[in-house]
């Protein structure tokens, strides 16, 4: 395929063609969407793609690209690189206690392992992808110019590079990854945290807050970390919030630290405002959920008069086999309406059919044959139409709860089946 012939024009006019690219290569199927151009507050670089399971946010390439790219291979690039994580990202990280450093060099060979499986599948794809990786071995000696350097070595093995730590960087990988055949999500936690130990230990400069990877089709691999909330300061003017309630997730995923929704510590607290107390809410005690994915939108203040950048977070949960449809604070008797309308919901589907003396659809192969028998002289005994036969069943359900501040005390649940 060819990428001035697969995309061309905006993102908006690539998206449908993307999603047909992703789907029938990688048997994937995100929902393709444009990323905001502007940058509210810093918490999410809008010149970098975002990748969930359910959408793929993509930039605009003119802003993603320092220097003039083709649109039409940024996007192609962006979309492999996100279907290359989505097929094999299959474990999420924990931060635990690694430095800002650390984590961005997990991300980086988390980037170079899928990428590396991508390429055995379709070598085509490296092509695409080196376009973006224009570092060489000279220029300053920062975390981020090291790191771009090794982001070049682990994808072009023509490149050469004769920093220490870049060169072991590459050898430890390449042995991981040989070792593993790729498969071990865990080989990239494990080197990111001895490589970050061993840049902290050079006292290279690093910013965490402005850092992003060289390569503009890469995402901030979001994707690859446990899901956990983000303390939002309170505006001088704003009211005190009430807490949210708390999500514990799956053994597998970490449990919400009890004062997760509280503004971090250090921050002073508005004239007349009562300290946020660190209690637990009265409806913590939920039924254990699977974080899907997380989304962060922002939201109109009518009080200030202004947006409230990724003010709202919304979690997709998925309930295990046998769970309460809702959480345990939720009232049974909301719970039995919302099994009503489900039960309401149930159609039926074809699941088979039969040939039959009698019905509505006619059975050409079986009329085909009846014929050729007659002619044979055999008994006339053909079921020449088709009866299907039904069963009732169930669709899918997403139930959506809004558990904000301002909605407390009054619950909200809007259920849809499909």
């Amino acid at each position: 395929m060819q990428a001035d012939q697969a995309v061309t024009g905006s993102l908006d006019a690539a998206a449908r063609v993307l999603a047909f690219y992703l789907k029938a290569a990688w048997s994937v199927a995100p929902k393709v969407q444009s990323l905001a151009a502007q940058r509210d507050d810093g918490e999410m670089r809008a010149d970098r793609p975002l990748v969930t399971e359910p959408v793929l946010f993509l930039p605009d390439a003119r802003v993603a690209c320092d220097e003039p790219a083709d649109e039409a291979l940024f996007y192609l690039a962006s979309a492999a690189h996100a279907a290359a994580h989505l097929t094999w990202s299959t474990a999420r990280f924990e931060r635990g206690k690694l430095r800002p450093l650390q984590v961005a060099l997990v991300g980086v060979l988390e980037d170079a392992r899928v990428e590396r499986l991508a390429v055995l599948r379709y070598p085509g794809l490296r092509q695409w992808w080196l376009t973006f990786h224009r570092t060489g071995t000279q220029g300053a000696r920062t975390a981020p110019a090291l790191i771009a350097r090794l982001s070049r070595a682990l994808l072009d093995p023509d490149y050469a590079d004769d920093d220490g730590w870049v060169t072991k960087g590459r050898r430890l990988f390449d042995s991981a990854f040989a070792a593993t055949h790729g498969a071990d999500p865990a080989i990239s936690r494990e080197l990111g945290n001895l490589l970050g130990n061993d840049l902290g230990q050079m006292r290279v400069q690093f910013n965490a807050k402005t850092y992003a990877q060289e390569a503009a089709y890469r995402d901030d691999n979001s994707l690859v970390w446990n899901a956990e909330p983000t303390p939002i300061a309170h505006a001088p003017d704003d009211a005190p919030a009430e807490r949210n309630a708390t999500l514990r997730e799956s053994p597998n995923l970490r449990e919400l630290p009890p004062d997760a929704a509280q503004p971090p510590r250090g921050l002073a607290a508005s004239p007349g405002e009562a300290p946020a107390s660190a209690a637990p809410a009265e409806h913590d005690d939920e039924t254990p959920s699977t974080v899907v994915s997380v989304a962060r939108y922002r939201e109109w203040d009518y009080v200030i008069r202004r947006y409230r950048s990724h003010w709202c977070r919304v979690e997709s949960l998925r309930s295990e086999p046998g769970d309460r449809l809702l959480p345990a604070f939720i009232d049974e008797a909301v719970e039995r309406r919302v099994r009503a309308i489900f039960r309401a919901a149930r159609h039926r589907v074809a699941v088979g059919r039969t040939r039959a003396y009698e019905g509505d659809v006619l059975d050409l192969d079986a009329c085909i044959m009846g014929r050729i028998d007659a002619r044979r002289g055999m008994a006339d005994d053909v079921k020449g139409f088709i009866v299907r036969r039904m069963r009732s069943e169930s669709g899918p359900l997403a139930v959506l709860l809004d558990l904000s501040a301002s909605a407390a005390g009054r619950m909200r649940c809007a259920v849809a089946s499909s």
